[in-house]
C-alpha cells in the first residue's frame, strides 16, 4: 500500500505539470498574449510547431520578383518548357477550331463557283453512242423488220457573245469569294480574341485562386492564435466565433474562384480542344500594335474585316443586278454536230450528216420574274448599307471602348501598385505593433485583408489591360501576327 507521504508527492507532481502546462499555453513566460507562428526562424514558433501547422506567413509581404503581374504569376513566366504557350494554343485553335472549319469550307466553295463561271467561256462537246435490236411493223403492207439498230453523235457549242451577262456573272461570284474570305479572316479573329480571353481567364482566376488561399491562411492562422487565446482565457468566445465569420468567407471566396475556374477551363476545352492544365504567360504586346486612333475611324474601317466583307457583299450584288438587267439580251453562239446512223426504222445502209450553225437565242416575255428578281436584290442592297452602317458604329463604340479601358486601366494600375505598397508596410508595422502588444489581432486581419484586396485588384486591372490590348490589336488588323509572333 503506497504511504501518504507518496500520494501527497504524486499530487505536488500532477500540479506541478499542470502549471506548466497552462503557463506554456499562455505564454505567460514572456506575453500572456499568444505570438503568432511567423516562420521555422521565429523565437515565437518551435520548429514542431511550424511543422505541425504547416502554414506560411499571411502577414509578411511577398518579395517581388521584378514580374509586371505580380509574384503571384513568378511560378508560371519561368520553368515554361512544358508549358503551353498562347502562340502553340492558337495554331490549335485554328486547325481544329469547327467554327473556323466551316467559313474555310465555304471559302473554298465560293472559290469553285468562279471556276464554275469560268467554264461559260469554254468549248462544251457532247457525245452519244447506240446500238441495239428495233423492230418495225407497217400495218399497211404487213411488213415487219428486225435489224440491229446504231448511231453515234457528236456536239459542239461555243458561246461567243452575250453582251457581257457571263463577264457580270463571274464578277459577282469573285466578289461572292472575297466576301468570303473576308469573313473567314473575320471569324477567325473573333474566335482568336475569344481564345485569348479564355486563355487569360484561365490565368486570372488561376491567380485569383493563389491570392485567395493566402488570405485564407492568413485566416487559419488568426484562428488558431485566437483559438489558443481563448482556451487560455485571454479572448472571449465572440473573438472567436468572429474569427471564425471571416475564415468561412475567406473559404467560400476559394471555393467561388476555383468553381469560376473549372468553367473557364471548360470554355477554354470548348474553344481549344486542349486541356488549359499549364498555361504560360503571355508576353508584351508591341505598343504599336495596340495603339488606337480614335479620329481615324475611316482607316479602320479599311482594314476591319467585317467592313470589308460587307463591301464585297454590295459589289456582289450590284454585279449580279447587272447580270439581271443583261438576261434579256440574246446569246450568239456556235453550235457544231454530227451523226451516223445505219438501219434507222428498217434495213438501210450506214449515212452520215453533219452540220455547223450560227445560232441566236433569247427569251422574249418571263411573266414579270425579271423585274421582281431586280426589286428583291435592291432590297438585299438596302439592306447590306444598314449592316454596314451598324457595323460601321460598333466599330467606332469598340476603339473608342478599348481606347478608355487602356488609359483608364493603366492609369490605375501606378495608383493600385502604390495602394499595395501602402498595404504591406501596414502590415509590416501592425505586425510589429501586435508583437508589441499596442495592436489587437483583428486590426491585423483588417489589415491583412485590404493587402488581400489590392492584389486581387491589381490582377484584375493587369489582365483588363491585356484583354483591352488584343482587341485594340484585332481592331488594327494584326491579332493573329500579334498572337503567332510572326512580326516579333
Amino acid at each position: 500500500m503506497p504511504s501518504s507521504h507518496d500520494n501527497s508527492r504524486k499530487r505536488f507532481t500532477r500540479l506541478a505539470y499542470g502549471i506548466a502546462a497552462l503557463l506554456f499555453i499562455s505564454g505567460c513566460a514572456a506575453n500572456r498574449v499568444v505570438r503568432p507562428c511567423i516562420d521555422v526562424t521565429s523565437p515565437n514558433c518551435s520548429t514542431a510547431q511550424a511543422g505541425e501547422l504547416a502554414i506560411a506567413s499571411p502577414y509578411l509581404p511577398v518579395q517581388d520578383q521584378n514580374n509586371d503581374l505580380d509574384p503571384f504569376i513568378a511560378s508560371d513566366s519561368t520553368n515554361t518548357g512544358s508549358k503551353m504557350t498562347l502562340a502553340q494554343v492558337a495554331r490549335s485553335t485554328i486547325a481544329n477550331n469547327p467554327s473556323i472549319g466551316i467559313i474555310r469550307a465555304q471559302a473554298q466553295t465560293a472559290e469553285a463557283g468562279i471556276d464554275i463561271i469560268n467554264v461559260a467561256y469554254a468549248p462544251k462537246v457532247d457525245f452519244s453512242v447506240a446500238r441495239g435490236v428495233e423492230r418495225t411493223y407497217n400495218f399497211e403492207s404487213e411488213i415487219q423488220t428486225s435489224q440491229t439498230r446504231t448511231e453515234a453523235s457528236i456536239r459542239a457549242s461555243q458561246l461567243l457573245f452575250d453582251f457581257g451577262k457571263t463577264e457580270a456573272d463571274l464578277d459577282w461570284a469573285t466578289a461572292v469569294y472575297e466576301s468570303t474570305v473576308w469573313r473567314e479572316q473575320a471569324q477567325t479573329d473573333a474566335i482568336l480574341l475569344e481564345m485569348v480571353e479564355a486563355y487569360l481567364a484561365v490565368l486570372e482566376l488561376s491567380m485569383q485562386i493563389e491570392n485567395s488561399r493566402i488570405n485564407e491562411r492568413a485566416h487559419e492562422e488568426m484562428y488558431r492564435i485566437i483559438k489558443l487565446n481563448a482556451d487560455a482565457g485571454n479572448a472571449s468566445e465572440a473573438d472567436v466565433q468572429r474569427i471564425v465569420v471571416g475564415l468561412e468567407g475567406a473559404r467560400t471566396l476559394s471555393i467561388n474562384l476555383r468553381s469560376s475556374r473549372q468553367n473557364a477551363a471548360s470554355n477554354f476545352k470548348r474553344l481549344t480542344g486542349l486541356n488549359p492544365s499549364s498555361l504560360q504567360v503571355p508576353s508584351r504586346i508591341n505598343p504599336a500594335a495596340s495603339r488606337l486612333s480614335i479620329a481615324d475611324i475611316e482607316g479602320y474601317a479599311t482594314k476591319d474585316p467585317n467592313m470589308l466583307s460587307l463591301e464585297w457583299d454590295i459589289v456582289g450584288l450590284e454585279a449580279q443586278q447587272l447580270s439581271l438587267k443583261l438576261d434579256y439580251l440574246p446569246e450568239i453562239s456556235l453550235n457544231a454536230s454530227a451523226r451516223i446512223q445505219q438501219n434507222v426504222l428498217g434495213e438501210n445502209p450506214v449515212n452520215a450528216n453533219g452540220r455547223v450553225m450560227i445560232s441566236l437565242t433569247g427569251q422574249i416575255y418571263d411573266g414579270g420574274e425579271r423585274q421582281a428578281k431586280a426589286n428583291q436584290l435592291l432590297a438585299r442592297i438596302e439592306e447590306v448599307k444598314y449592316r454596314y452602317r451598324r457595323a460601321l458604329d460598333q466599330l467606332e463604340q469598340d476603339i473608342e471602348d478599348s481606347s478608355r479601358i487602356l488609359r483608364t486601366a493603366n492609369e490605375k494600375r501606378r495608383s493600385i501598385a502604390d495602394r499595395i505598397t501602402a498595404s504591406k508596410n501596414v502590415v509590416s508595422l501592425y505586425q510589429q505593433q501586435f508583437e508589441a502588444g499596442t495592436r489587437t489581432i483583428f486590426e491585423l486581419l483588417d489589415a491583412q485583408r485590404e493587402l488581400f484586396a489590392a492584389k486581387g485588384e491589381q490582377i484584375s486591372s493587369r489582365f483588363e489591360v491585356m484583354r483591352a490590348a488584343y482587341n485594340a490589336a484585332k481592331l488594327n488588323g494584326n491579332l493573329a501576327d500579334v498572337i503567332l509572333e510572326r512580326n516579333s
